[in-house]
Formats: C-alpha cells, sequence, structure tokens
C-alpha cells in the first residue's frame, strides 16, 4: 500500500471518583457481530437504534506471535 496512511489506535482509560454521572446518563442498545472468520482481519457491524457501523480491523503479528 505505497502512499497509504494508517490511522493509529489508541486506548486511554481513566479513573472515574464517583457514580454521580449516572444520574443524567441514558442507556443505548447495541447490536453487534463479527463478518469474518479470518485470524488475521476482524470485520465487526454494530447497530444502535437506525445507525449502523462498519468496522475492518487488520491484526498486525510481532515477532513473538510468529507468522
Amino acid at each position: 500500500m505505497a502512499g497509504s496512511t494508517v490511522g493509529r489506535e489508541i486506548e486511554r482509560k481513566f479513573l472515574v471518583k464517583s457514580m454521580s454521572w449516572k444520574n443524567d446518563a441514558a442507556g443505548v442498545t447495541y447490536r453487534q457481530g463479527y463478518l469474518s472468520l479470518d485470524p488475521d482481519r476482524a470485520v465487526r457491524v454494530r447497530i444502535a437504534g437506525n445507525q449502523a457501523w462498519l468496522t475492518i480491523k487488520r491484526h498486525f503479528r510481532t515477532p513473538t506471535q510468529g507468522v
């Protein structure tokens, strides 16, 4: 993929000091399923109400994971 730019996923975690935020929060039900059995990629669909998201991720193997 010459000339392409691949995004980098960053996961962040935060410590919550109290549960007071829950008083104003509304719940959303998500339905989720995976569409690929290939171990080198994940194809996921998520549905919430009348919206849907399709996510495609390629898994890169590190030297310790083998080929």
